[in-house]
């Protein structure tokens, strides 16, 4: 793509293009592994619904159960982020509080991954309202 433009912008601009082209992938292939978090945390919560009655059921039916969410390191990373975020989760009257960012941040500075501040704290998010919907 930046073939066609090389001559008629600088080197510089050329390579800053790039550059940022490359970040944005990077940023497109995180994106991707916080939809998988999701919905390796969806299916978990399916999965562990299943009682055996359930999945009598989809025998009967000839239903194939729920398939798994294949994991990867990234997925594993944001995966255990939550859950030691959700340690330190509030709790007024027996009814959980939402996250906060300081929690996120508490748990990033003693196991920090490589992934983007605010895409963690989107993922995180997301799943906590998940799981106390």
């Amino acid at each position: 793509m930046l073939d066609n433009i090389g001559d008629d912008l600088p080197e510089f601009l050329v390579t800053l293009i790039s550059t940022f082209s490359e970040m944005m992938h990077e940023y497109s292939e995180q994106v991707q592994s916080v939809k998988k978090a999701i919905e390796h945390c969806k299916w978990q919560k399916t999965k562990s619904e299943l009682s055996p009655k359930r999945i009598e059921i989809y025998q009967r039916l000839n239903l194939p159960l729920p398939d798994e969410v294949v994991a990867n390191p990234l997925l594993d990373d944001v995966m255990r982020v939550f859950v030691l975020v959700s340690r330190a989760r509030r709790y007024h009257h027996d009814v959980a509080l939402p996250l906060l960012v300081k929690d996120i941040s508490d748990v990033l500075t003693v196991n920090p991954i490589a992934m983007a501040r605010w895409l963690i704290d989107d993922v995180v998010f997301e799943l906590d309202e998940f799981v106390r919907g």
